[in-house]
């Protein structure tokens, strides 16, 4: 009985020794897991912080993005407005009385007696509102109310650059032929023909 007794103690030593083992292993481990559940919840802190950055930069750069598209939106508007400010030209036609009543034309210079003259000239201030406007690239010619009459260019036009019927007194009749566009409108974007 005491050897069975005493074997019994050390397999019960043994035994215990081997739980203190088993404990100091499951220590080890819990420690271990606490570690790497720590170390992952840092890199997923890190992976996060990374990911919203990244989010804000994506929205950063979609905003500039949107910003440069209306910033070019604008651009190519201005670029349009100044094109057709930069095409746009005017005609008036009519008899003298029309153009004065409209004030397009003046009568400039004096007379006395027989001694000097007046000359019908383009108003000073001259206002588009009463004019037609066109694109001088894209219509060459202007129709003329009256084909049976004769109009004088008292603008600074010259007829040097029209085709059709020009006289070589610089009258035009039926339609206004404009053969070079530039250079018939570079003195002035203000055409004014007065009938005869």
């Amino acid at each position: 009985t005491e050897t069975r007794a005493k074997q019994s103690r050390q397999r019960n030593a043994r035994l215990l020794a081997q739980i203190e083992t088993f404990k100091k292993t499951v220590d080890d481990l819990k420690t271990t897991a606490e570690q790497q559940k720590t170390e992952y919840e840092t890199a997923l802190a890190e992976k996060d912080t990374q990911i919203a950055t990244l989010a804000g930069r994506v929205d950063t750069l979609s905003s500039e993005k949107a910003g440069l598209e209306s910033h070019n939106v604008a651009l190519s508007d201005t670029v349009a407005n100044l094109t057709s400010y930069k095409n746009a030209v005017y005609y008036a036609v009519g008899t003298e009385d029309e153009l004065r009543k409209r004030g397009v034309v003046t009568k400039e210079g004096s007379k006395f007696l027989v001694f000097g003259g007046t000359r019908l000239e383009p108003a000073r201030n001259l206002d588009p509102a009463a004019f037609t406007a066109i694109d001088k690239t894209q219509q060459m010619s202007i129709p003329l109310p009256r084909s049976d009459k004769k109009y004088k260019i008292i603008s600074r036009q010259s007829p040097t650059y029209l085709g059709g019927s020009v006289t070589k007194d610089g009258k035009v009749s039926g339609t206004v032929e404009i053969t070079q566009p530039e250079d018939f409108w570079s003195p002035s974007k203000y055409l004014i023909l007065v009938q005869d």
